[in-house]
């Protein structure tokens, strides 16, 4: 009898340390995981961070457009204003002449 408490004192042993071991796998395992999320994430932030620097040069470049549109209509404008400008200054006058009276 004293075998057989030998035996099962054993494999208790046995299967604490295999329980051990199983639980270090699995903790281990998951501090892999967990590693590999952190490197996706700082991967997404990295390219988050791109895409808000692209986004930034884009409004940019829409704003200098608009800016070059404004500046030509401004020109646009001047040189309307200076023509009508030059109509009013140089209008030749005429006068409507009565032909009843001239040929009397």
């Amino acid at each position: 009898m004293t075998l057989v408490v030998a035996k099962s004192s054993f494999f208790r042993l046995s299967e604490t340390d295999m329980d051990s071991s199983d639980h270090e796998a699995r903790l281990k395992a998951l501090h892999g995981q967990c590693q590999e999320k952190e490197k996706i994430v700082a991967k997404l932030r990295r390219t988050l961070k791109k895409h808000a620097g692209s986004k930034k040069q884009e409004f940019k470049a829409q704003e200098a457009a608009v800016q070059k549109q404004i500046e030509a209509l401004d020109e646009m404008i001047e040189k309307a204003k200076e023509q009508l400008e030059f109509i009013e200054n140089n209008k030749v006058s005429f006068t409507v002449v009565d032909l009843k009276n001239i040929f009397i």
